[in-house]
């Protein structure tokens, strides 16, 4: 998989080497029997949400994150990284209601 082998070169997420091939991916297996790509549909949503988490979109790494957990609900690092984000997302939407209440305050 050519994914694969840009993601690790870019294992750091500073470029999008690996992107177009695992989205591809993803889009070329969305119709089949998944159950033959598990272990590569897991590879991708784990790449996708780390790469999402390393550009700061936590709306599109909790997407992928989520994929994960789905197709691997025991796995305890996953579910800790879904609820983080959850966490960070909810803590970063009190925050901006908050502000807006002071600003509109003044």
């Amino acid at each position: 998989m050519n994914g694969a082998i840009k993601a690790k070169l870019d294992s750091a997420y500073t470029d999008t080497l690996a992107l177009p091939y695992f989205t591809q991916f993803l889009d070329s297996v969305a119709n089949t029997n998944s159950d033959n790509y598990k272990t590569q549909i897991k590879q991708v949503y784990t790449y996708l949400g780390g790469y999402y988490v390393a550009k700061e979109d936590y709306n599109n790494a909790l997407i992928y994150y989520q994929k994960l957990l789905a197709q691997q609900p025991e796995d305890a690092v996953t579910k800790s990284t879904v609820n983080k984000i959850k966490k960070y997302l909810k803590d970063a939407n009190d925050y901006k209601k908050q502000s807006e209440k002071t600003k509109n305050k003044n």
